[in-house]
């Protein structure tokens, strides 16, 4: 996106190379990249793709579907100066090489162009100038209609689905109640989305993504402070994208005077530092070491035999564990289980 950046080597006054480098960051967006709250491309969480493809793939697409643009010749009368090219129809000619290589009705219909490069805009992406102006809150900021990730119509569901994902939890609270609203502030780096004062008990709504909402918390007045023995949830875990993560975290609670982790892990197949918020509830955060599906065969057929050990063995000192990784200590080491308890037993870590 940097083309938008004024007074600089990749600025273009020319609409259609706008076009033509907006398509190629839709199809690397869509295709290429991996979203971290994914885990995946969002082509392959829509099922539209199985492995992510390269940019070098997208453009020998795109090149399969047309013959590369030639050198414009000089115009008539122009005194041999050359004419101005029109352009090459970049964004076309990414959606139909896409839409050949996956092809899915809807991406179709999603990746289809206009012969003359542009996108159909929709009238909810219209300018400004062609819709009235808002005059509510609801006209402001409510889609014109609702629009779901997927609709099944009646009779296509022949089996009990499981959900798509975990989308947020509620954490009830009393005397830490601002606390606690600081504590996953700054644990996740979430912003405040909403606070609701006026409809009962004051909660308050954070998200770390795109989301509306990832964790709430809520002020119970008069409920006191958590009890010690209780039954009911004992953990919530959220997973991380790299090692360097999971140390960056650590060091900023220990920064802003948080008590250190309790318990800090190699469970085989992840990597685990354990948290307590202000009230006492007990928060994970971790990285798989493996991908997922190797992650769920390692639990499945090692992680609790007898060759595996006992899981003390994977216990670590997240100090010695940060001397490690600024040291530079590969990632490759510092979360393989047999290395971790090499080093626990040499007292490196």
């Amino acid at each position: 996106m940097r083309r938008f950046a004024r007074l600089t080597d990749g600025f273009s006054k020319r609409v259609e190379n706008h076009a033509h480098m907006l398509a190629l960051h839709f199809a690397h967006y869509n295709f290429c990249h991996v979203h971290k709250t994914l885990k995946c491309s969002p082509a392959i969480a829509a099922g539209v793709s199985e492995t992510p493809p390269d940019m070098e793939r997208i453009v020998g697409l795109i090149d399969a579907q047309a013959p590369a643009p030639k050198r414009p010749g000089p115009k008539p009368g122009t005194g041999g100066r050359p004419r101005k090219s029109k352009g090459d129809n970049t964004l076309g000619r990414i959606g139909l090489a896409l839409g050949r290589e996956f092809p899915n009705s809807h991406l179709r219909r999603l990746m289809r162009t206009r012969q003359s490069g542009g996108l159909r805009r929709s009238s909810a992406h219209r300018p400004a100038q062609e819709a009235p102006m808002a005059t509510t809150l609801r006209e402001r900021y409510v889609p014109e209609r609702v629009n779901p990730m997927r609709t099944d119509p009646p009779g296509t569901l022949t089996s009990m689905p499981s959900p798509d994902h975990m989308h947020h939890l509620h954490i009830f609270s009393d005397r830490n109640y601002d606390a606690m609203v600081t504590f996953y502030q700054r644990l996740f780096n979430a912003e405040i989305v909403a606070v609701n004062e006026e409809q009962g008990p004051p909660l308050t709504f954070l998200t770390y993504d795109d989301h509306d909402h990832r964790i709430v918390i809520i002020k119970k007045p008069g409920w006191g402070a958590k009890p010690g023995e209780k039954v009911g949830v004992s953990h919530l875990a959220f997973c991380y994208a790299s090692l360097g993560e999971l140390i960056y975290v650590y060091k900023k609670m220990k920064e802003w005077g948080y008590p250190p982790p309790h318990w800090t892990v190699n469970h085989g197949n992840s990597t685990s530092f354990y948290y307590r918020d202000p009230d006492g509830n007990e928060v994970e955060t971790m990285l798989d070491n493996y991908s997922t599906l190797d992650t769920q065969t390692y639990k499945r057929y090692y992680q609790f035999t007898e060759e595996f050990g006992p899981m003390r063995e994977g216990n670590f000192d997240p100090d010695k564990m940060v001397a490690l990784y600024e040291s530079g200590v590969p990632e490759s080491i510092l979360l393989d289980r047999e290395e971790v308890r090499r080093m626990v037993r040499e007292g490196t870590l």
